[in-house]
């Protein structure tokens, strides 16, 4: 549970590693080698740097990208440093989903005759409508928490998909949009293609899942029972919002701290730092304030930020970094049930795939075991509130109208003569 697994240098030895430094160096290098080995094999120079276009954008990004993902940390004089190109659990569990999923829906596209060029061509346009998709359902949902003041500042904060922040449903939702376009486009049939790939689609979603749990994004409440639980390091999600609440400190509030009204305490967790300051019922509580001070130089920059801020209880004032714990109290380990379900649904429909003597019918088997297993998550979860006045979150309505669209499939499918069609519309 790290969400920043480690940091590349900014510099090793005279040159930076981004930048016009060692990556650059490196890309020439291996460009400049497979044009010299394509020339001693008979090509022309023309030829052999035919492909110059794509290794052009890779130095652009190289050189004028990468520096930007460079965090900046104090270096305790009133100055920054770069601390080097951070490497992500959620980014790199990202990477793994869209390799294990392609993968995946490669060993049923080549039973279907379909060859590998056209299968990463779908993939391409997939990921990367998915992945607008995704973001796209996210910076909508919470537009107002994004960092910076102007709208330019919160479109780049909306870029910075590595760091989390994607909406499974928004990259569903987009995914089907490139694969129906693209189906329409190429003549194939959808149910056909639908069965091919939902099975990769959940491998994806399950190790998409650890890089949740990695990230501390999409957690569950406090468990309260004797269920399995996990804490949370300082500084993650689940950790501040237990700060901010006042549960992290044994506090169980009535109305919102930092409302003009403040907040009313109505519990204190026995053996908690509330229960040793002698806290009743009834106490009012002013203020919850928190901010993360990053670690400072000299120190792993991947670590636990230290917490800075101050709580207001019956108008006396604490300081939050002499009194905060370590880690979270337990929380219910959803990224994890999540992850778990998805390989076993993506296990259950890629053994009925060539088993099934229908199309249609993994994908709409898909549809409901996806949308009610989606149901039951969302009542452990507590990082979305209800939709449209009732207690269902956006995800539980758009897995209820998943779940009925797959029933509609199953009934369509159910009227159709037994037997599998061509991919291919003749």
């Amino acid at each position: 549970m790290r969400s920043t697994l480690f940091f590349i240098p900014h510099a090793i030895g005279p040159l930076p590693v981004a930048g016009f430094g060692w990556l650059l160096i490196a890309l020439l290098a291996v460009f400049l080698l497979g044009a010299i080995r394509r020339k001693n094999q008979g090509a022309n120079w023309g030829q052999a740097t035919g492909d110059w276009f794509g290794w052009a954008i890779a130095a652009i990004v190289i050189v004028f990208v990468l520096p930007r993902m460079e965090p900046m940390l104090p270096d305790g004089q009133g100055g920054d440093y770069p601390v080097g190109i951070p490497i992500r659990g959620y980014g790199l569990f990202l990477m793994l989903s869209v390799v294990g999923a392609v993968w995946m829906t490669w060993l049923h596209a080549r039973q279907l005759g379909l060859s590998i060029d056209s299968l990463m061509s779908l993939s391409l346009f997939t990921l990367l409508s998915g992945l607008f998709g995704a973001r796209v359902f996210l910076v909508i949902q919470k537009w107002s928490e994004l960092k910076g003041e102007s709208l330019f500042e919160k479109l780049l904060e909306a870029l910075k998909f590595t760091e989390g922040g994607l909406v499974v449903f928004g990259g569903f939702i987009g995914g089907a949009i490139a694969v129906i376009g693209w189906a329409f486009h190429r003549k194939y049939r959808l149910l056909v293609m639908g069965d091919m790939i939902v099975a990769g689609l959940m491998l994806g979603l399950a190790l998409g899942r650890l890089g949740c749990f990695m990230n501390g994004c999409c957690y569950g409440g406090v468990c309260e029972a004797s269920m399995p639980a996990v804490s949370f390091p300082r500084g993650s999600l689940p950790y501040m919002d237990q700060l901010m609440a006042g549960r992290l400190l044994g506090l169980k509030l009535s109305g919102d701290p930092n409302s003009a009204a403040g907040a009313t305490i109505e519990s204190i967790r026995p053996g908690s730092w509330a229960s040793e300051q002698k806290f009743s019922s009834g106490d009012r509580v002013e203020l919850i304030q928190a901010g993360l001070v990053p670690p400072e130089r000299g120190l792993d920059p991947a670590g636990p930020p230290t917490v800075e801020g101050e709580i207001t209880v019956n108008r006396r004032l604490y300081r939050l970094d002499k009194i905060v714990p370590q880690r979270s109290l337990p929380t219910h380990p959803t990224q994890l049930y999540s992850s778990l379900n998805a390989f076993l649904i993506c296990g259950f429909l890629f053994f009925l795939w060539p088993n099934v003597r229908k199309d249609g019918l993994v994908l709409g088997l898909w549809l409901v075991m996806c949308g009610s297993s989606r149901m039951l998550e969302e009542w452990l979860r507590i990082d979305e509130a209800g939709q449209f006045g009732t207690v269902l979150t956006i995800a539980q309505w758009i897995s209820l109208l998943g779940m009925i669209g797959g029933v509609a499939i199953l009934a369509f499918v159910r009227k159709l003569p037994v037997g599998r069609a061509r991919l291919v519309v003749t």
